[in-house]
């Protein structure tokens, strides 16, 4: 985006409960380009940024619904001499200012619309089994003391789902170090931080040395976590032990692509999840959803899988039962054929998505140099998005939707 002193306010004028603005910007070649976008009548008055319509302090409307006019009109307008400003007087007796940045971030140009989408999140980057050379890699010291560095690897994570720190001091304040620069960790029946070690009475299959299949972690919410963290603070010497990744956005494309039936059936039908035990408190927790959910769109938006804790009842008619097995077969054989795969050392630490990537590990036994501890918590990722945006305004200077403008 130009900076302000770049965009000149030219004309503005009504057009039937639209205002018409045109303008000058400075391209990159340093030419000069005009152009023109409409703006809403009704928009512009419900976005006015005077002290009576918007509170600068908590950057929220105070004008309210109540009170707003949606046939309001414009009794005249007035560009002030430098092109910067534009102030309009409203058939309500009310008077705006506005910014020509201001407006123009806020274009409804298609092309600005679509370059407005990156504010609520990385457009996702697919990825199969070629993915193993590519994972993103980044210093743990330098994402937790430099914000540009810490900007690109949380960009990498969500464009790809998956991300390896290294150079983790091999203690257990690490990862609250790092959440905390970020915002805060999400708490569940497992508390906010555990402890992935070997366990006599286990209360999850996580905490014993069996192979575990490709799963998500914690399908039994309504609300799951959605950023998993896992620092290893020791690995076992001993065969085994190594985690395994695959995106499932991309198996759900090519089934979507290849086997339409299949991808129906898990893209429409309800599975129950279920976790019963104790640990920070007595739980019994329960929810069913698809594997594969999407929006109105299709897209496809979070993969509920997990095979461990599938709950051993299926509320669905007999006839479905056998095509669903099929196709959750399917799935899991598709996931394992696109899959990376990693033994950490200790030191490293694995950031992941946890409704996209689906993850696994290769069982291990409990012998001579068989321990192994990983330290594991988890985040959401609207706090995750939020630090992104506070970084690009910190980096970059810039940022949709941002007030600091005006």
């Amino acid at each position: 985006m130009a900076s302000n002193q770049n965009i000149h306010i030219i004309k503005a004028e009504q057009e039937d409960g639209y205002l018409k603005i045109t303008w000058t910007t400075k391209g990159d070649s340093n030419d000069t380009l005009e152009s023109s976008d409409r703006y809403p009548n009704v928009f512009l008055r419900d976005s006015c940024q005077c002290s009576q319509c918007f509170n600068a302090s908590a950057k929220s409307r105070l004008l309210l619904m109540s009170d707003l006019d949606v046939d309001v009109t414009v009794n005249s307008l007035k560009v002030s001499d430098d092109g910067h400003t534009l102030d309009i007087s409203w058939s309500d007796g009310h008077h705006s200012q506005f910014e020509a940045m201001w407006l123009k971030k806020r274009s409804f140009n298609p092309d600005e619309i679509a370059k407005r989408e990156i504010y609520y999140g990385e457009k996702k980057q697919l990825w199969n089994k070629k993915f193993q050379d590519e994972i993103p890699k980044f210093s743990f010291p330098e994402v937790l003391n430099d914000k540009k560095t810490r900007l690109e690897w949380l960009t990498m994570l969500d464009r790809y789902g998956l991300t390896l720190l290294q150079d983790v001091p091999c203690d257990d304040k690490q990862l609250h170090r790092l959440i905390n620069k970020i915002a805060y960790m999400r708490l569940t029946n497992y508390g906010s931080l555990f402890s992935v070690v070997n366990n006599p009475n286990p209360n999850n299959l996580a905490y014993t040395g069996a192979t575990l299949g490709y799963h998500m972690d914690l399908p039994f919410y309504e609300y799951s976590p959605q950023v998993q963290f896992l620092q290893c603070v020791k690995q076992t010497s001993c065969e085994g032990g190594a985690n395994l990744f695959s995106d499932g956005f991309y198996t759900a494309t090519y089934m979507r692509d290849n086997h339409p039936d299949e991808y129906k059936l898990l893209s429409t039908t309800p599975v129950d999840y279920y976790d019963v035990g104790k640990d920070s408190y007595d739980f019994h927790l329960a929810y069913r959803r698809p594997i594969i959910c999407v929006d109105k769109a299709d897209e496809i938006k979070a993969i509920y899988f997990n095979q461990q804790v599938r709950a051993y009842i299926l509320n669905l008619p007999l006839e479905i039962i056998q095509p669903l097995y099929k196709a959750m077969k399917l799935f899991y054989t598709l996931l394992d054929e696109n899959s990376v795969k990693h033994k950490m050392k200790p030191g490293e630490m694995v950031v992941f998505d946890n409704i996209r990537v689906k993850h696994a590990r290769t069982g291990y036994e409990m012998k001579e140099g068989g321990g192994r501890h990983l330290e594991g918590a988890y985040m959401d990722w609207d706090e995750v998005h939020s630090h992104m945006r506070v970084l690009k305004e910190h980096v970059m200077g810039d940022v949709y939707y941002s007030h600091s403008d005006q």
